[in-house]
């Protein structure tokens, strides 16, 4: 089973929804907008490589052919965006983040997944059915053919 797209609200939508929903000190709220602005742009790099898994492969290819989205995160929900945030401490080991950096990251990512958990209603539990097409695409696609947009 697959889940619908494009997801309302997406992760553009979550990422703007999260800045809005709580008055911050100016700085700090720079600072946060410009970690979402990195994270969705990061999630739109590697949706199509990391985060999705075989099986969903067809429809994303689909999803890209078909709405031709600037971006994926406009077309993503929070069900996918939390496997960014499962990978995120692999990640993170990775990068040469100067540890304030590393700081305002994690505190983000503590409060937004915080703020995810009391909207659960972000969340679908709605599921769509696959049929024989949609298994032929699947068989057909190999790890190479799932491109980045």
């Amino acid at each position: 089973m697959l889940i619908p797209l494009p997801r309302k609200p997406s992760a553009t939508t979550l990422f703007e929804s999260f800045l809005n929903a709580k008055q911050r000190p100016e700085g700090l709220q720079t600072i946060y907008r410009e970690i979402a602005d990195g994270l969705r742009q990061y999630f739109d790099r590697v949706l199509g490589t990391l985060l999705l898994y075989r099986f969903e492969r067809p429809q994303y290819n689909t999803i890209l052919s078909d709405h031709k989205y600037t971006n994926v995160s406009d077309c993503y929900g929070a069900e996918h965006l939390l496997r960014l945030f499962v990978q995120f401490p692999s990640i993170a080991q990775q990068c040469f983040w100067k540890r304030q950096e590393l700081v305002a990251i994690r505190q983000f990512t503590s409060e937004f997944l915080k703020w995810l958990e009391g909207n659960k209603r972000v969340f679908t539990n709605k599921y769509m059915e696959t049929d024989d097409d949609y298994w032929a695409q699947f068989n057909d696609v190999t790890l190479d053919e799932a491109t980045v947009a």
